[in-house]
Order: C-alpha cells, then structure tokens, then sequence
C-alpha cells in the first residue's frame, strides 16, 4: 500500500506542466533529440555549420523511439553544403534482442566529410563536441563513405561482449599520399585507401547500475569498482575491397572512488599499439579540442590534430573537492560553487 501511493506521487508530480517542461529541456539538451510523436528529431548540433569546405551546411536528421518499436529504431540523417554542392548522408538500424541480458544488433551505413583528428569512437556520445567542431577552417578533411555491423550482448553479469565489422574507404580532399609498399619502393604510392577490420572488445564492470530511457540503456557506473576493458582491431587485406592490413590492441581502465575528505577521485587509463605501418588516419590520433567547451575525452589545451602515433599511454584523472576548500568561506558557500582539478597527460611514440 505505501508502494502505491509513492508511485501515485511520483507520477502525480511527473504529469505537473512545470516538471514536464524541466524534463522535456533537459532530455534535448542531454540527448539532442526532441520527440515528435514517433520519431525524434536531432541530433540537433548537426543542424547547422559554417566552414571553408562545405560552406553552408544543413543537416536534418533523426530517429524513431519506442512509441515506434520497443525494439527496433531506425536513425538517419542528409546533409548538403553550399560551397562543395555534395550530398552527405546516414542510414542505420539497431534491434535489441533482449533486454533481460541486454543483447542487440545493428547496421549502419554514410557518407560524409570529416576531420583526420576527430574520427575517434570515443566522440560518438558527444554530439555537442562534434557539432562545434564542423566551424571555421577544417583541419585536413576527408570523405569517408563507412559501412558497420556489430552485435553485442551481456554474456555475463557485469561482463559485455561486441564484435564489429566494419569497411572505410577513405578519399582526402587535401594533398595526400602514401607509400603502399614502404619507403623503400618510392613510385608505389596512392591517395585513397581502404580498410576492411574486424573487432572484439570485451568490458568488465562489477556491479554496474543501468537505468533504461526508452531504447537506450544508461550507466549509472559501479560504484567504487574499476571498468576494465580490452579490445584488439585486426585489418583484412584484401577483404571488401581492402588495401592496407594490421593489428592493433587497445586497453583501458576507468574507475571514480571516495578520498573520504578530499571529496571523490575519478582517473581513467588507456594504452595501445599498432603493429603494423599504416596510413597516418588509422593511427591514434590523439584528439585536440578547439571548442569553447571542455571535453574530458580530449586535450584541451591541443589543437585538432597535433599528435599521431602508433603506441601510446594515457592518463586522466579528476578530483572533486566537494566544497573542502570553498566551505570555508561564508559567502561563497552560500554559492555552493565547488573546485575541480583536472589534469590529462599522454606518453606517445
């Protein structure tokens, strides 16, 4: 009986207009989406862009949502900029299997112009970051026409399994060339490339919270225990029109725990390698930041692409004092404004 009427309250207060638009605010902006019925329109930094190659860049895209399908969603976008007269474009699909062990499958095909230095898989879950990003003067641009497939699944509690395969056919729109068979045979050298790889990454999160928001699942991270996680990338020659081969292992450990008064430690530390000579865009290429926004998957204080390497080590890590320091002083605590320390370092080769 008190179950029911907390749940009575909590939905009386949802169905408050006032709370509705706070919520509504929030998921755009968190999301970049905004729901219409049965499909989501976003994301919305996409929308528009002013650079030197594409000129005026408008994008609409969007998505479906589970007023749609509670397991399938269909997203895509088209894109056209004003100088360079081409048509950009994205369409994808992802089913989800189960939600009882989380399992899904997905499918995803584009075309579009993008920056040698934010390519990464780590700026999928920032649209702001990479929206801002298509501003002002493009550094090295590239038209990449990409197709992927993956599944994934929750083979145990706390244990996530994905594989990917994935082809990129990679067309610079600046001066660019390699050597195809090394520097010692000079003549051979070409100017696009290809690459077909297949990738496993395994990740381990001890007791990890998720909450669910429609079709998406959301971390709520797991508590004091690190996030471990391995992946290893291997490059087919010669497999769906393929040109270059290699092999390449990424490792990574995440972790945020209490230092009791110091308030709470957040750091995060990656490595890799790759073991075979590749073209320059396949390398890490260590992500610079040029928006006015702090991002903690970047270096901020780095231009967008500064650094590549074949083998690389990095740490983050964050501090948040939780009022240790500003506590202390009466106006300001009636602020409650907090201090953070910040700092990010790499060790390339």
């Amino acid at each position: 009986m008190a179950d029911e009427q907390v749940y009575t309250t909590i939905n009386a207060i949802k169905e408050t207009p006032k709370v509705q638009r706070f919520t509504n605010l929030v998921t755009v902006l968190g999301t970049g989406y905004k729901s219409f019925g049965k499909v989501s329109w976003g994301p919305w930094p996409y929308t528009y862009a002013y650079n030197d190659v594409e000129g005026h860049r408008i994008q609409v895209g969007g998505k479906t949502n589970i007023n749609f399908s509670d397991k399938l969603e269909l997203h895509g976008y088209v894109a056209y900029g004003t100088d360079d007269a081409k048509l950009k474009y994205n369409v994808g699909a992802r089913y989800i299997l189960s939600r009882k062990r989380w399992s899904e499958i997905g499918f995803e095909h584009q075309e579009d112009l993008q920056q040698v230095g934010l390519m990464s898989d780590k700026l999928e879950s920032s649209p702001f970051f990479l929206g801002f990003s298509r501003f002002g003067e493009l550094r090295r641009p590239i038209m990449v026409r990409e197709t992927n497939l993956y599944l994934q699944r929750d083979v145990l509690r706390g244990v996530t399994e994905r594989i990917n395969l994935r082809t990129r056919h990679f067309d610079p729109t600046y001066d660019f060339a390699y050597y195809t068979n090394g520097p010692e045979q000079p003549d051979d050298i070409a100017t696009s490339f290809t690459a077909t790889e297949v990738s496993v990454l395994t990740r381990y999160a001890k007791n990890e919270v998720f909450i669910e928001n429609d079709n998406e699942r959301i971390s709520l991270g797991s508590g004091s225990w690190p996030v471990l996680s391995l992946k290893y990338t291997l490059g087919l020659n010669n497999a769906l029109g393929s040109t270059v081969e290699y092999q390449r292992v990424d490792v990574g450990v995440e972790q945020e725990f209490v230092m009791g008064r110091l308030g709470n430690t957040l750091y995060r530390i990656e490595a890799g390698k790759i073991f075979s000579p590749v073209p320059y865009p396949l390398l890490e290429v260590h992500t610079g930041n040029e928006s006015p926004f702090y991002y903690d998957a970047t270096y901020n204080l780095m231009d967008y692409f500064e650094f590549a390497s074949d083998t690389y080590a990095s740490l983050h890590y964050e501090q948040y004092f939780e009022g240790l320091l500003f506590n202390r002083l009466p106006l300001i605590k009636k602020l409650k404004w907090r201090v953070l320390a910040s700092s990010i370092s790499s060790t390339v080769t």
